[in-house]
């Protein structure tokens, strides 16, 4: 199915309770999050009995849920049940309109063939067999569900976390700090899932090795959001340079360099 970009944002076009929306396909976030006029719009029920606790930059909230009946995203089937409501702290205006973010986990039925440069998402079921034109990762597990993988930046491994949902990669203060990074702080800023800016500092990686792929002077920007148990964040600016082979069933991410 297509990925488009949206502001630098990539989305997809899925089918909810037979109506199409757009959603932001995040695979930083480990499951879905609906917008509230969203909700509204599809006529979703509340789930009165569930909340979830959104931790940010500014300190945690506890957000509302709504009962999904289910998804469709090309054609293929995804789980509903109950999901998190909450407003993103980007606004895009899409067509059709923007119901909220789909994280890996709810891809995680399938395996999921990503190239943002081509602007093409395949589902494909599960067979154990993974390609063999790239390089294989193994994943690892970490609390909330998420996958991460190991990296090297300047030769120093990292827990690195595969994400789609920032336009550029990011490096935690603390990791940065290990690597003997400085750099001045920037005019730009970031936001978390709270709305919270905080400041970043931008500077180029020396080099950064996922698997067998090697990029020289890679730009980044050091942090404050919370990335933890992961030290950094693979952004979009790397997936498009990429393409990405991702299974949770396997435990594994197969990388390819795109032309």
């Amino acid at each position: 199915m297509p990925v488009r970009l949206n502001e630098g944002f990539p989305v997809v076009t899925a089918e909810v309770a037979g109506r199409a929306v757009t959603l932001l396909l995040d695979t930083g976030a480990h499951g879905m999050l609906l917008l509230p006029d969203a909700v509204a719009r599809l006529r979703l029920q509340p789930d009165p009995w569930q909340t979830t606790r959104l931790l940010g930059t500014g300190g945690a909230r506890d957000v509302p849920h709504a009962l999904l009946p289910g998804l469709t995203l090309g054609g293929a089937p995804l789980p509903g049940g109950s999901v998190p409501m909450a407003a993103l702290p980007i606004a895009l205006t899409t067509e059709p309109p923007l119901a909220g973010l789909l994280g890996a986990t709810m891809l995680a039925a399938y395996d999921v063939d990503l190239d943002v440069q081509a602007g093409r998402l395949t589902l494909l079921a599960p067979t154990g067999c993974a390609p063999t034109d790239g390089t294989a990762i193994a994943l690892q597990p970490i609390p909330g569900n998420d996958m991460a993988l190991t990296v090297l930046a300047n030769g120093v491994p990292l827990l690195a976390l595969p994400d789609t949902g920032t336009r550029i990669t990011l490096l935690s203060n603390q990791a940065a700090k290990r690597l003997g990074l400085n750099a001045p702080v920037s005019a730009t800023t970031a936001r978390g899932l709270d709305g919270q800016r905080v400041p970043l500092r931008h500077l180029p990686l020396r080099s950064l090795q996922v698997g067998a792929d090697v990029m020289r002077d890679m730009p980044v920007s050091v942090t404050g959001l919370q990335l933890a148990p992961a030290e950094m964040s693979l952004g979009l600016d790397w997936f498009r340079q990429h393409r990405v082979w991702l299974s949770y069933a396997a435990r594994q991410i197969v990388v390819r360099p795109v032309q």
